[in-house]
Formats: structure tokens, C-alpha cells, sequence
């Protein structure tokens, strides 16, 4: 769900440049990949995971990828903090996390 509605995030996946958008509805609705990830391995409907995630359960015969041809966009990961005012070691954390070789 989206932080600041709590309304459905939508499914946004893409392939040769289309994009496409769309809600996933049904009973079951989870915030939290960790969370999700046993019910969608076990059957309890579909679901979006990281490669890295979904990689061991795959190999194992575990999951299927049901739209190998469509991609999610993936934008990196995101901190966010409650102030622009931070200490030195946020600002350190922050610059660490910045970093690529």
C-alpha cells in the first residue's frame, strides 16, 4: 500500500519500452516482501519479488515466473529520514550508501 494514502500501489511492468499499470486485487495484500514471500511460495496467489529473492526459489522449482518477458522497473532503493537537519553520522550513513566502485 502507498505510505501516505494507504491506497494500492500499482503494478507497473514493462517490456520493449511498453509500460503497462495496473492494481492486483484479492483477499490477500501484504506491505512487507518478507512477509509475502511464504504465501506466494506456497501457493497462495501472485506476486512481485527481487530477482535476488526469488533466484533460490526458482532453482529449487519452488516458484514459476509466470511473465518471463515483462520487467518491473526498478529505480534503486531509497532512505528517507524526517528532517533536511542531520547528524554527521546520518550524513555518513547517507554518503556510504551513495557510494558505487
Amino acid at each position: 500500500r502507498l505510505p501516505t494514502t494507504g491506497g494500492q500501489f500499482p503494478w507497473t511492468l514493462t517490456r520493449e519500452g511498453k509500460e503497462i499499470r495496473g492494481n492486483a486485487d484479492g483477499q490477500l495484500m501484504f506491505d512487507e516482501p518478507d512477509i509475502a514471500a511464504p504465501f506466494i511460495v506456497g501457493g497462495a496467489g501472485l506476486g512481485l519479488m527481487l530477482e535476488q529473492t526469488a533466484a533460490n526459489y526458482l532453482a529449487a522449482g519452488h516458484l514459476v515466473h509466470v511473465l518471463p518477458e515483462w520487467s518491473v522497473p526498478f529505480d534503486g532503493l531509497h532512505i528517507f529520514y524526517p528532517s533536511r537537519q542531520v547528524s554527521p553520522a546520518l550524513r555518513e550513513l547517507v554518503d556510504a550508501l551513495r557510494w558505487r566502485p
